[in-house]
């Protein structure tokens, strides 16, 4: 919409540029040619302002290219982020599975460490009895104590490989938990980046939009001047009876 705007605003000033010559042509040739001559400097004028233009927009585009190229590695990065968070909470579910397996075992263990007490201390206590009362000899009850003892020493290094597994588990867990909470935190880092990128591109854009209709525009005033400027030359000559004008 812009663009046709300003190109009907240069159509309008370049008839009104004619129509303001056309009591010029009924005139002598040197008016008319110091009218050529300020259409030839107004293209010149047009001409120094658009090359610092369409150097900027060359230099716009260049920054967008290299957005362009920040932003697919973003997005690289992000796509990686976005497997490592996802390794990193699978490995933290596994985790807390295995630290809930490991504390029902640990509890059963215990409980059942518990009643195997129980249970020995009224064998031992009633075995005691026994061996007062009958023909056992102490070897038979001796061989009994160890076995019980055995028992006992076993079981308890088991509640405490239990317990140990249980703490390496848990302090994984805890690492787990701060490797994911870090992922996390890059992620958000790098998503507040995508979306600066975004905002950039599109007021890199937005320049490059602008420059390049105040380009044509200038161009467009340049066709029409130079047709304006060919039409007078044309003029000039006819009124000279053929000779070429020389330019003031």
């Amino acid at each position: 919409y812009n663009l046709s705007m300003n190109l009907i605003k240069v159509y309008v000033s370049v008839c009104l540029l004619i129509f303001s010559l056309t009591p010029l042509f009924a005139q002598s040739p040197t008016s008319s040619e110091k009218k050529l001559s300020e259409i030839e400097k107004k293209i010149e004028e047009n001409n120094r302002k658009i090359l610092p233009k369409k150097i900027r927009k060359k230099a716009v585009e260049k920054d967008l290219s290299i957005i362009a190229r920040q932003l697919r590695y973003t997005k690289l990065k992000l796509k990686r982020n976005k497997l490592e968070l996802k390794k990193a909470k699978n490995n933290e579910v596994k985790t807390k599975q295995r630290l809930s397996q490991l504390e029902s075992m640990y509890k059963k263990r215990e409980e059942q460490f518990k009643k195997r007490l129980v249970e020995i201390y009224k064998v031992r206590n009633l075995g005691f009895i026994e061996f007062l009362f009958s023909s056992t000899n102490f070897s038979t009850q001796t061989d009994t104590a160890f076995y019980f003892d055995r028992i006992i020493h076993n079981d308890i290094n088991m509640i405490h490989a239990l317990k140990k597994e249980f703490s390496n588990v848990k302090k994984e867990k805890e690492r787990l938990q701060i490797q994911t909470k870090k992922i996390s935190s890059l992620r958000s880092d790098i998503v507040k980046q995508e979306q600066n990128l975004k905002k950039e591109t599109q007021k890199k854009e937005r320049i490059v939009t602008s420059l390049q209709s105040q380009i044509r525009h200038i161009e467009q005033q340049n066709k029409e001047l130079e047709e304006a400027s060919q039409e007078l030359t044309s003029f000039i000559i006819k009124q000279s009876g053929g000779r070429k004008a020389y330019h003031i």
